[in-house]
């Protein structure tokens, strides 16, 4: 894991891993955001789908350095961390996710 970067978009906080540009999000600020681009989006609780097993490397959590499961919502494969509701996005999955859910 390299170095991460906050950054906070009308008062959305979230940070950037430099080396990997992974996204990494607090549901309470996701859920934010997608209010601030469209009300629809939140309508999904992305802690409530199971998790699913992929090929893909594992992410941890930069919060407590547990492996983060992985999801599957509209062909996209997102991380998450349960315990500490952190979310992870990473090859375009954020753009992805919004373009999927009509913004």
């Amino acid at each position: 894991s390299g170095e991460l970067v906050e950054y906070n978009f009308k008062g959305i906080v979230f940070k950037i891993c430099k080396s990997c540009n992974v996204v990494f999000i607090i549901k309470d600020n996701f859920d934010k955001m997608c209010k601030c681009f469209n009300a629809n989006c939140q309508a999904v609780d992305l802690f409530s789908i199971s998790p699913v097993k992929t090929k893909e490397d594992v992410v941890e959590c930069f919060s407590c350095n547990s492996k983060m499961e992985k999801i599957l919502i509209n062909g996209i494969l997102i991380d998450r961390c349960k315990k500490c509701q952190i979310l992870a996005f990473d090859n375009g999955e954020l753009s992805k996710y919004f373009s999927s859910s009509g913004v």
